[in-house]
């Protein structure tokens, strides 16, 4: 799963990890172009506040299904807007 997410600078973007299976994978890391990020997260959802230009970039959010050792990628680009454009 793949997709874009667009914010204003300043704004709080909350960018989700789709998990599926029973019981729901657990998020094990989250990264931001190519980088390990060391963070917490919230319901799997990576939240950035007070979004700036150096927030933007590609994240991808890594899960595994514990019992199946099924694991999931997903992609999501982060544009950030300056002066509304």
């Amino acid at each position: 799963m793949s997709g874009v997410i667009s914010l204003r600078m300043g704004q709080t973007g909350v960018i989700p990890c789709d998990t599926y299976g029973v019981p729901k994978p657990m998020v094990t890391a989250w990264w931001k172009d190519g980088k390990l990020l060391h963070l917490k997260t919230e319901n799997n959802s990576l939240i950035i506040q007070n979004t700036t230009s150096e927030d933007a970039g590609s994240y991808s959010c890594k899960t595994v299904q514990v019992y199946e050792f099924d694991k999931r990628e997903q992609k999501i680009t982060l544009s950030v807007l300056v002066n509304g454009k």
